[in-house]
């Protein structure tokens, strides 16, 4: 069988159709979807972040260097952000019982911290080697406040 542009591009759409169609129905809480059923999670316990002024700020301190991809790498960091605040409460998204603990402010904007230096280094340092530099910058940075 010879496949052409067009009907390789048909092919992979199907399959990848199918996979995040099956990955979504795996994984609702990454969509915020409510799951609708008791003995699931769901988008009511899980609190997602539209955005966290530590996060925004430490972000816009590197709105030059990080440019066009400043959107995509801000709603990345606050999904990591939203993942991050649900586990610190020692809650792993519904398969075993957290303590209950709530978070405090000051945890959260730890994390929040974290979580904007996390790639950094992918724009301030250009390089795909970047947790070092990611890290680096973290802690020079923050000694400066």
């Amino acid at each position: 069988m010879v496949f052409n542009c067009s009907s390789r591009g048909l092919l992979l759409g199907g399959v990848l159709s199918v996979v995040i169609g099956i990955f979504l129905k795996q994984n609702p809480l990454l969509v915020g979807i409510k799951v609708g059923r008791d003995d699931w999670p769901s988008d009511d316990i899980f609190r997602v972040y539209t955005d966290h002024p530590v996060l925004d700020a430490i972000l816009t301190r590197h709105r030059d260097e990080i440019g066009d991809d400043m959107e995509g790498y801000r709603h990345h960091c606050l999904r990591v952000l939203s993942f991050a605040v649900a586990f610190l409460d020692g809650d792993n998204g519904g398969t075993t019982e957290g303590d209950g603990r709530v978070p405090s402010e000051r945890e959260i904007a730890v994390a929040a911290v974290a979580v904007a230096y996390h790639d950094i280094a992918l724009w301030t340092d250009g390089a795909l080697d970047y947790l070092e530099p990611s890290s680096a910058a973290m802690k020079r940075e923050q000694a400066e406040l």
